[in-house]
């Protein structure tokens, strides 16, 4: 067993272009938890209003949510290695460019508001690349080690990157969002450095040509009825399930009433 787990971890980095995706998305995922809480804390310096900085990170959050419920379908039909390194230079422009204007004493709420909310769109509708890329760059084998493996870094990520990034502001404004604008910029490095074919010979990052036969909208909305099907089945599987459970938790366990009943039952 501890000679398949090595070999396991072995081959992950060996495999042609893990280490340079593997490197993209860590820097990816630190890019945007490190300017998670400060974009919040910098709405209300710029503000000076708790609503208006509430409103900011809402904003942000329901952009990069509503762009991911289609990001998924334009990745599976575009070069995701191309969409990996784009989402890259909308991160370091982005939040470079908050970077300066703080530095220049230039910056304003509603401009914040359209670099924030526009950056954290175009994160949801292209940051599910790297995500879709991992089963192209490894063996199929593999992917599940893999994926828990990503898992368990993006959950650490997640957990400590707000504290840093608090951190960062509370020395200096800017220097949360210079260092996510330095992490995109690592991402978008280290991507190109993914090896353009991978072990059958195709282009790695390329869609099969299924994925483009059909419309967008069709491919979306085939997903979406897919999906919406699966959760509506198991939403009738639990109701119907319902009846049976209020009976018996309003019954209780049959047990004998009386010594009797055990004697006879005996």
């Amino acid at each position: 067993m501890k000679q398949d787990m090595d070999g396991t971890a072995k081959s992950f980095w060996q495999s042609a272009g893990y280490v340079s995706w593997f490197t993209a998305d860590t820097a990816s995922a630190v890019g945007a938890a490190l300017r998670a809480l400060a974009i919040s804390l910098l709405g209300y310096a710029v503000s000076g209003s708790t609503i208006a900085a509430g409103w900011l990170g809402t904003s942000s959050m329901i952009a990069q949510q509503v762009a991911s419920v289609f990001g998924g379908t334009f990745v599976d039909r575009h070069d995701r290695k191309r969409l990996i390194v784009a989402n890259s230079v909308v991160g370091v422009l982005a939040w470079g460019a908050i970077a300066v204007l703080l530095l220049c004493g230039a910056l304003s709420f509603p401009v914040l508001l359209l670099i924030a909310v526009l950056a954290s769109g175009i994160n949801g509708f292209l940051g599910s690349a790297t995500d879709a890329m991992l089963r192209s760059i490894i063996d199929i084998r593999y992917y599940p080690k893999a994926r828990s493996l990503n898992e368990g870094r993006d959950a650490t990520i997640a957990m400590a990157g707000s504290p840093i990034g608090g951190f960062l502001y509370s020395i200096a404004p800017w220097l949360p969002f210079l260092a996510s604008a330095c992490m995109y910029a690592v991402a978008g490095v280290a991507a190109t450095g993914i090896r353009e074919y991978g072990s059958d010979g195709g282009r790695i990052g390329e869609t099969d040509g299924d994925a483009v036969k059909g419309g967008f909208f069709r491919d979306f909305l085939e997903g979406w009825s897919c999906s919406s099907w699966r959760h509506w089945s198991i939403s009738a599987s639990t109701a119907s399930n319902m009846p049976s459970s209020c009976i018996w938790c309003r019954a209780g366990p049959m047990r004998p009433s009386s010594d009797s009943s055990v004697a006879a039952y005996r």
